[in-house]
């Protein structure tokens, strides 16, 4: 059976990578990706050289379903392919999670817990959709923003005139900062006949926006927060009879759960999942779009995974690498600042012993600034 995957990232390969053998993969790159991650993994095909859905269904193998490793696709694509084969997660999901105005519209209009937000469409309209909320403001454009990129930091008038100035296309969402303890994410992964199992909660710890550490099951979450978290992502699953993993990152703070972003995608923030003992998010996510029965994911002991941001050299971390006890997954990406390379996975039945291995790998990979906050709360959007 064929799978084709829109999008050639280190999400892809790990998908291929965790299939069960008698899967095969294509791959749609966009012109100018690189293929490095997926190479040797299946028939990597370019969008632009196929001047149709029916062209393109042809160039992959006659997929019996296409997937999603990224929200930035062209979703007319997506629709366009249902025709000839199936399409997971639903073209709707991907339309509105690769939109931040349209995803925060979509968690208000169903209930679920979000912050303040303002959608801007053009720079003349900043300083009236500001007066509505409370500063300080995150200006985040409404597309091709991740790890901390395409965001402003908005405190005075100052401010919203300098965005006035660099106004993206596609205009920005305005979010009030929110005082939270921590930030945690709940995957779910929900199949063809609609069954639905969850991963444990995970708590996340980001440094200038990008994800270096998660932590699973997240300690001393309450029932309450872990019920609400499943509640939400079960009526999104249900309301998009959304098909595949689905991410929500979220904050909790004194006044509850609210959701930052959601991903209708595997989530870096689950690469824990690929260790012993449990059933990766990478491999439930095609058991899912394939209509096959779900894999396990209840843990019975405390899982960690360190991102690597950068130069990193396995001959020259080894000591490392044995010190702790880690596994390491590379992406076969060239290195550049901050580009997400590969990530570290520990597992130890004890967490006291698996946060002291974590934080060995943060200490060395990822040390802190001078002035970096350390304490548990924080001001973030």
């Amino acid at each position: 059976m064929r799978v084709a995957v829109f999008g050639v990232g280190q999400l892809a390969r790990m998908m291929a990578q965790a299939a069960p053998e008698d899967v095969t993969f294509s791959f749609i790159r966009m012109q100018g990706e690189s293929t490095a991650c997926v190479e040797g993994l299946g028939d990597i095909i370019t969008l632009e050289e196929h001047q149709n859905a029916a062209a393109l269904y042809e160039a992959l193998g006659r997929p019996a379903v296409v997937t999603v490793e990224k929200e930035a696709v062209p979703v007319d694509s997506l629709r366009a392919l249902q025709a000839y084969c199936a399409v997971h997660p639903s073209p709707d999901a991907v339309e509105v999670t690769q939109h931040r105005g349209r995803e925060k519209q979509f968690l208000s209009d169903h209930q679920i817990g979000t912050t303040r937000f303002a959608v801007v469409d053009a720079a003349g309209q900043l300083k009236d959709a500001a007066a509505g909320l409370a500063r300080p403001l995150f200006a985040k454009s409404m597309t091709s923003g991740y790890d901390g990129k395409n965001q402003w930091l908005i405190k005075t008038d100052q401010d919203l005139e300098a965005l006035a100035g660099a106004f993206p296309d596609g205009g920005v969402i305005l979010e009030e900062m929110v005082s939270f303890t921590r930030e945690v994410s709940f995957i779910a992964v929900r199949n063809t006949a609609g069954d639905i199992r969850f991963y444990p909660g995970v708590e996340n710890l980001h440094r200038g926006g990008i994800l270096v550490k998660s932590v699973a099951p997240a300690k001393d979450l309450s029932n309450g927060v872990r019920d609400t978290a499943q509640s939400w992502l079960r009526r999104l699953l249900e309301t998009w009879d959304y098909v595949g993993v689905l991410t929500m990152e979220c904050f909790e703070t004194d006044q509850g759960l609210l959701v930052n972003e959601l991903a209708p995608r595997v989530h870096n923030s689950g690469h824990w999942t690929m260790q012993s003992g449990i059933t990766s998010q990478f491999a439930n996510h095609i058991l899912a779009i394939l209509g096959r029965p779900l894999g396990n994911t209840q843990v019975k002991e405390h899982y960690g995974m360190v991102n690597i941001l950068g130069e990193f050299s396995e001959a020259e971390h080894r000591e490392l690498l044995s010190q702790t006890r880690a596994d390491l997954h590379w992406y076969n990406k060239s290195a550049k600042p901050k580009r997400k390379l590969g990530h570290l996975n520990c597992h130890d039945a004890s967490r006291k012993a698996l946060e002291m291995r974590l934080n060995r790998l943060l200490e060395a990979l990822h040390p802190a600034r001078p002035g970096q906050a350390q304490g548990k709360t924080k001001f973030v959007s």
